[in-house]
């Protein structure tokens, strides 16, 4: 009786270790909202945290697998768990653009997974192993999941544009300077906007992944409702 009672006080207070390691996530703002300027008055009224992006990313993704037929076989069992929980490392480590060095994209990958690991290490045997697989998925940014991902990101900045809160990439010059994948950007698109250098990105770093003509159908979607048209470029770059 007395070992089943310390069980459960060692998994109760493994709960309230795990809220506190998610209500980390709330006071870290996205590296993406922080580099292109976003929202940058002292409100922040359409600001962007890790928390905030791990639930909309979740959502969206229950929102295609309930709606699209053609992506279900690309979900695994445990495409929400792991969706949810894929940026908790950042509470930890912090944030860094994708367009930072390999070497450092690398280890903050690494470092990511070991802290994932330590998250899920009392949780049932089948949970924890589909979790880390579907994480260690995303991370190779070949899956449905990684696209996902960016396709949050694109969107969030796609929905602040005709406010003009999305910020843009002549903030990230005058502040941080411009990357090559940057520059690159901006000479296909002919724009400053963020939104369209987020777009190139996950075109160019997105082809052969199944699921990516519907991810595609989505975005032509958002600019059919924030610019009446679909710029000339997605249709190249797809």
């Amino acid at each position: 009786m007395l070992e089943r009672e310390n069980a459960t006080i060692a998994k109760c207070d493994s709960v309230w270790k795990k809220y506190k390691i998610l209500a980390a996530m709330h006071p870290i703002r996205r590296t993406g909202v922080k580099n292109h300027g976003i929202c940058v008055s002292p409100l922040y009224l359409a600001d962007q945290n890790v928390l905030e992006h791990s639930y909309m990313v979740t959502a969206l993704a229950v929102i295609l697998y309930s709606m699209f037929d053609e992506l279900r076989d690309e979900f695994s069992p445990y495409y929400v768990q792991a969706l949810l929980f894929h940026d908790i490392g950042e509470t930890k480590i912090g944030d860094i653009p994708d367009d930072g060095t390999a070497e450092a994209i690398a280890k903050k990958d690494a470092q990511e997974f070991k802290f994932l690991s330590e998250f899920v290490e009392d949780f049932d045997y089948d949970t924890a192993e589909g979790i880390l697989a579907d994480f260690g998925r995303l991370q190779r940014k070949r899956n449905i999941l990684y696209m996902l991902d960016k396709l949050e990101w694109i969107f969030f900045v796609g929905h602040l544009t005709p406010s003009g809160d999305a910020g843009s990439m002549n903030y990230k010059e005058t502040h941080l300077g411009l990357t090559e994948q940057d520059r690159h950007a901006i000479e296909v698109t002919g724009s400053y906007r963020t939104v369209d250098a987020m777009v190139v990105h996950f075109l160019e770093h997105t082809r052969g992944i199944k699921g990516r003509d519907v991810m595609v159908s989505l975005i032509e979607s958002m600019y059919m409702s924030i610019d009446g048209l679909i710029p000339a470029f997605v249709g190249e770059l797809y």
